[in-house]
């Protein structure tokens, strides 16, 4: 049972994807309703809610593509703390399609720049008169909205030592995924699963303190 354990997880690649859209808004202000702020409630309370820059049609494509690259993913594995636990013989047609989809987002980042003012002006001109300032004054630069795009793709194998045994294995598991919900600020809703985790090990009657076994990680950004 060790044995087969260990060659299961052996077996799997850790895939994370990092795939941002920006959303295109930015916050409204009391100032940009001519309110004055010492009349309102904290801003504990209430929230003015978010200004639409620019057209919300002009940025599905970057959410199509990520949607699709969660769902190649999951076709072919598992949710794993925040990422994707991929069988490895599955990982090279999935690392391909992922390529293929950051070609296809690079693309569509790239057509969305060009025309980036253009479509900043145009959607302006699709409000009333009176509320285009509101919009024109809070415009970022292209250059803002082009570090806000990103296609990432994170790979990681586990290489576990023969002599760690099924014990050491699922603590070591554990102590890892603790360790890499705390560092990417992009899984932090992991951390909510934690609890789950650590319930599920104490079926096996597992101490997860005092973990002294290594864990050896290669890892490559796409």
């Amino acid at each position: 049972m060790q044995t087969q354990t260990l060659k299961t997880l052996d077996q799997l690649l850790f895939v994370h994807l990092e795939i941002s859209c920006w959303s295109g808004k930015k916050t409204l202000t009391p100032d940009d309703l001519g309110l004055d702020r010492s009349q309102l409630p904290p801003e504990t309370l209430i929230s003015l809610g978010d200004k639409q820059l620019i057209n919300p049609d002009a940025l599905r494509a970057f959410t199509a593509v990520r949607g699709a690259a969660r769902r190649q993913c999951l076709a072919v594995g598992a949710r794993f703390m925040g990422g994707y636990a991929i069988p490895t013989g599955k990982a090279a047609a999935l690392l391909d399609r992922l390529t293929a989809l950051e070609a296809t987002y690079t693309q569509a980042k790239a057509d969305f720049l060009a025309t980036y003012d253009q479509q900043l002006d145009g959607w302006a001109r699709q409000q009333p008169p009176e509320w285009q300032k509101l919009i024109r004054e809070a415009l970022v630069p292209a250059s803002y909205v082009s570090g806000r795009l990103d296609f990432r793709v994170q790979v990681a194998r586990f290489s576990l030592p023969e002599t760690v045994g099924f014990k050491g294995t699922l603590k070591t598991l554990y102590t890892y995924t603790c360790r890499l919900a705390s560092q990417a600020p992009s899984s932090r809703r992991a951390l909510s699963r934690l609890p789950h985790l650590r319930q599920r090990m104490s079926r096996y009657r597992l101490c997860l303190a005092d973990l002294k076994t290594p864990l050896i990680l290669s890892g490559l950004v796409l």
